[in-house]
């Protein structure tokens, strides 16, 4: 474990009246990562490690892309996410190093302002993202870990290893201290590669964080939101346009009774959809009177985006970071459009005829109905604090 990153080394190494009790495990492990590289350089007992760490630009997350880059992923949950990201990087940074207050300003000789910039704050958090490792199953609990050559494992969705933390010793003697190690999921043969699995992550997660996507990726998913607005008299009279809907009250206690928000995020799989997503859309369009909703025709899923990819010679055009979201583009635009398909198929197995039925309103970008307010994050960004990540993303 001494030879791991972790916030009690960045602690000892920064000193502990800097990096305070209780700072954040990202910050501090992204201080050291700093002052190991930048200004310790190759007098750094980690220098050999800190050698093989790639740049930005080899890891190429989302977070650290162009906006004409970000722009051919319109449309997509990501976007969003990656722009929480970088305003939350921007505000951490500002709030821990910059400012009067901050720690260059503080402690200049320990954090010089030439090493702790901005850009090596973004590079810090980019080797985080997609090479930190939480451990288990340590003495002390969990703690999130930079664990030198263990991170140069790749990922695969299809992989059972994982690496965790154990203490060290036989199986009859343990000697107190801990030690990390990977355990496989099967027999592998002389040089055969082993790939450890990330995690159940989609595309979307990979692409924002590790900076690329899977064809074969069993979890990727589209999140939808649908909400219920409760089209109660008083919502009507606000808001020009909305229709009052005499169940609304009715629908928003039952919600309540059985713990349902009124706005709910459902993932969409290649091969299967929520069955409670269907529930919740029936109850969300149940009304006294049938409706007329927006028809289906009115939208193009994925005709524009599967062209492009077809069009080789328009394709190579692109940069690859935009071929990349192209394709993701396309592969979330496929899983909607998968979804409506067997969605439509439960419905006329029910003996209803599809044209005749009013439509819900969906989105993956984290929007409700009218007369609802924006919803505050998408359900990437809710994961993305699930993770432990410092702070709101917005």
């Amino acid at each position: 474990m001494d030879l791991c990153i972790t916030r009690k080394s960045a602690r000892k190494a920064l000193g502990k009246d800097a990096l305070q009790d209780g700072i954040n495990e990202y910050l501090a492990i992204a201080c050291q990562l700093i002052h190991e590289k930048y200004v310790l350089g190759d007098e750094s007992e980690w220098d050999a490690y800190m050698g093989v760490l790639p740049e930005v630009e080899e890891v190429n997350p989302t977070f650290t892309w162009k906006d004409e880059d970000l722009a051919f992923l319109d449309g997509s949950p990501v976007v969003a996410a990656t722009r929480s990201l970088q305003m939350k990087l921007r505000r951490e940074y500002d709030a821990l190093l910059g400012g009067q207050d901050g720690l260059i300003a503080k402690f200049p000789d320990r954090f010089p302002a030439e090493h702790f910039t901005y850009e090596n704050w973004v590079w810090a958090f980019t080797m985080l993202f997609s090479r930190a490792i939480r451990l288990r199953n340590l003495q002390v609990g969990e703690r999130l870990a930079m664990v030198p050559y263990a991170d140069l494992i790749n990922h695969s969705a299809f992989s059972g290893a994982f690496i965790d933390a154990r203490e060290s010793g036989d199986w009859l003697f343990k000697n107190g201290e801990e030690e990390v190690i990977l355990y496989a999921d099967r027999g592998y043969r002389q040089m055969e590669q082993v790939y450890i699995s990330y995690g159940q992550k989609s595309n979307a997660e990979l692409l924002l964080l590790y900076g690329f996507a899977l064809e074969r990726n069993p979890y990727n998913s589209v999140d939808v939101t649908v909400s219920i607005a409760p089209r109660t008299a008083a919502l009507a009279a606000a808001n020009e346009g909305i229709e009052v809907d005499p169940l609304a009250q009715e629908k928003v206690e039952f919600l309540a009774s059985v713990g349902r928000d009124q706005t709910v995020d459902f993932p969409c799989y290649a091969d299967r959809y929520p069955v409670e997503m269907l529930e919740f859309l029936r109850l969300m369009m149940m009304t006294p009177e049938d409706t007329r909703g927006k028809p289906l025709a009115d939208f193009d899923y994925s005709q524009d985006d599967a062209n492009i990819i077809k069009d080789k010679a328009l394709f190579r055009l692109l940069s690859y970071n935009q071929r990349m979201a192209v394709r993701h583009r396309r592969n979330e635009k496929r899983l909607l459009k998968r979804t409506l398909a067997a969605l439509e198929k439960q419905i006329r197995n029910k003996g209803l005829d599809v044209d005749d039925l009013a439509r819900a309103e969906g989105s993956t970008l984290g929007k409700v109905l009218r007369g609802e307010k924006t919803k505050e994050k998408t359900a990437i960004e809710k994961r993305l604090e699930d993770m432990g990540l410092p702070v709101d993303l917005r």
